[in-house]
């Protein structure tokens, strides 16, 4: 088992996941029609998009299992909403339901912050659903609860790294 960087092949995957993940994760948080709207082919497009035409500094990686399943994923690069105080952000991080409380959350974040310190980046943060039952994910990872915002509708917490070189053995 082992976190690696994610390719073409590996775009239908994480559309699957990442629309499971919603449906799972958000049912009852975001309404039920956009979640059932979900569309796997819309989201591999994404995947593709993301993978086809990447921007500096960004990155994807996925947690394989010794079967090569993959059962997770993460990407980022930096930070987009002017929060100056970071230099880097998380965009998704999603694990398949039946696979979370088994450490590859954090192994991917892991291999985030080591790609963002040798990209530069001193700093990261994470958006989440306030509502998000998991946002305690990331305070023990020691990220700080930065803020509240609202965005396309919706309240998100802020997380956030300050230095991301401290927290190398998460």
């Amino acid at each position: 088992m082992f976190v690696r960087e994610g390719n073409m092949a590996d775009a239908s995957v994480i559309a699957r996941i990442t629309v499971d993940t919603w449906r799972t994760t958000y049912r009852g948080i975001i309404p039920d029609e956009t979640l059932d709207k979900l569309s796997y082919s819309e989201r591999e497009k994404f995947v593709i998009d993301f993978l086809a035409n990447p921007k500096e500094n960004t990155f994807l990686f996925v947690y394989e299992n010794a079967r090569e399943d993959v059962l997770g994923f993460i990407l980022g690069g930096p930070e987009r909403f002017g929060m100056t105080r970071f230099s880097g952000e998380i965009y998704a991080i999603y694990v398949l339901e039946n696979y979370q409380g088994k450490c590859i959350g954090k192994q991917l974040m892991q291999a985030a912050f080591n790609k963002m310190a040798k990209s530069g980046y001193t700093s990261a943060s994470v958006w989440v659903l306030a509502d998000n039952p998991y946002r305690h994910f990331y305070k023990k990872l020691m990220g700080i609860f930065v803020e509240n915002r609202f965005f396309d509708g919706l309240s998100f917490a802020i997380y956030g790294w300050d230095n991301i070189r401290n927290v190398e053995n998460l």
